[in-house]
């Protein structure tokens, strides 16, 4: 009878261990995978930026090409990250980054990620970029609906982008049709 115990015993453990080693091998994937999938994100938004044109009358005429950060997530840190170490540059200007508080810190900037921790931040911040020619890019579910240009979201495990039209045409950008057919889901009202 002790010898039946100690073998179920050793049978619980052997698929505890199992277990265990499922679950990291599964854990360690998705993390990997969502690295991926934000260094992936970082490479679009710099080929948006091959399809949409800024107003040539706009302030933002800088030697700099200016992308502001407001929110923390991994794509806004991965984003620098791989722009500084293969020396990106959009619009064939260098990449300044400039990082944000809160929707009360905002300034001028050509594109704005976008990471709201509130419905009311991201009110906020999009009453700030109203009508004004600043490219808004996120990857939070309900961002599109709210305003924001353009959004990430996953679709049977591949990164695709929405684009709200009209937001986009509010703020004097010039999108290219060649974008708005590659996007996933275009809102015209």
């Amino acid at each position: 009878m002790f010898i039946i115990k100690l073998h179920y015993i050793f049978k619980k453990i052997k698929s505890t261990i199992l277990y265990l080693l499922v679950v990291g091998f599964i854990s360690s994937s998705i993390a990997f995978g969502q690295t991926q999938s934000y260094i992936v994100k970082a490479a679009f938004v710099e080929r948006f930026t091959q399809f949409i044109e800024w107003p040539q009358d706009s302030t933002l005429n800088s030697q700099e090409f200016i992308i502001g950060v407001i929110g923390n997530n991994q794509l806004n840190s991965n984003i620098q990250q791989l722009y500084t170490e293969q020396k990106v540059k959009i619009k064939d200007k260098k990449i300044s980054f400039k990082y944000f508080k809160s929707h009360t810190d905002l300034q001028t900037t050509h594109i704005l990620l976008v990471s709201p921790k509130t419905d009311q931040d991201l009110i906020n911040i999009l009453n700030f970029t109203k009508n004004k020619p600043i490219l808004t890019i996120s990857d939070c579910k309900t961002c599109i609906e709210k305003g924001v240009h353009i959004n990430f979201f996953i679709n049977e495990g591949s990164i695709r982008f929405s684009i709200n039209n009209s937001t986009v045409k509010q703020s004097n950008l010039s999108m290219s049709y060649l974008l708005l057919q590659a996007a996933g889901t275009v809102i015209n009202d």
